[in-house]
């Protein structure tokens, strides 16, 4: 058993998501930086389902909770969920859509949180629900957040230089590389998202 689910988690969501007139929820194992490796406090997958990989989509709606993951992952999340309760499905780029025009019903809401996905993940699923008369909805903050009783906190740790005898030059180096490369490509920024980078 994962240290943060509890059967129970999965109905107090839901009961959630009735409050808030919501049909269905997505739940990606990410937190807002889109980091391969996310911090406890955002493994709200783990929370509702025990499922403990390293990447995933869970879908719950009243009725279903299916746990959308890639095929080095599918043995291992059907063993630590609940076989009665969830339903893994191997995530394909079509495998969401197709389950969602399955299984929701025309005018149904499905929200999300918008710290969680990429505007490219959203903007694809919004082309594709449109045909089917589903609204996408954000939702702010994540009912997850206030559900999550004994979430972890964030780990405060100070900043501090990469020695440069390991990162093989200084960061103004690095910088001003960096700015060579946009002047080149006449380009006035560069956005890095990654909290590493």
């Amino acid at each position: 058993m994962g240290k943060f689910y509890d059967p129970n988690n999965l109905k107090l969501f839901r009961a959630a998501l009735e409050a808030k007139n919501l049909d269905g929820f997505l739940v990606p194992l990410a937190d807002a930086f889109q980091n391969e490796y996310i911090p406890d406090r955002c493994r709200f997958v783990e929370w509702l389902s025990n499922f403990q990989g390293s990447t995933g989509m869970l879908l719950v709606t009243q009725d279903h909770a299916v746990l959308f993951t890639d095929g080095r992952y599918t043995i291992q999340a059907r063993a630590q969920t609940d076989p009665q309760v969830f339903s893994v499905e191997e995530s394909d780029p079509f495998a969401l859509n197709t389950w969602l025009q399955e299984n929701l019903k025309p005018r149904s809401t499905l929200g999300f949180d918008p710290w969680l996905h990429t505007m490219r993940q959203i903007e694809t699923l919004q082309h594709h629900l449109k045909t089917l008369k589903i609204t996408l909805a954000p939702v702010a903050p994540n009912p997850l957040e206030g559900l999550w009783q004994d979430r972890p906190i964030s780990a405060i740790i100070p900043a501090y230089p990469h020695p440069e005898e390991y990162a093989g030059q200084s960061s103004a180096e690095k910088r001003q590389a960096i700015a060579k490369d946009l002047k080149a490509e006449k380009l006035e920024a560069i956005f890095l998202n990654a909290a590493d980078s």
